[in-house]
């Protein structure tokens, strides 16, 4: 078994919960926010630093807000 070099940040975390509480693969949300497949993928698995665009695009495809995935609403 391998270990990654890093671990999924909150971003990630919230988007692949949000996407699976959906019954979504990770290809059908690609295609819904208009990204590759495979950015999702890091975006998930990676602590990354998407553009608020992408953020935007995410958050709209997965019926939610992007303060939402952002985690701006966490302690409201």
């Amino acid at each position: 078994m391998t270990e990654r070099g890093t671990a999924p940040g909150d971003l990630g975390r919230r988007v692949t919960g949000r996407r699976e509480e959906l019954g979504m693969t990770r290809e059908r949300l690609a295609a819904l926010a208009g990204i590759d497949s495979g950015y999702l993928g890091y975006l998930e698995e990676t602590t990354a630093s998407p553009t608020t665009e992408t953020v935007r695009r995410l958050a709209a495809a997965l019926d939610t807000s992007p303060e939402e995935l952002l985690g701006g609403t966490v302690d409201l």
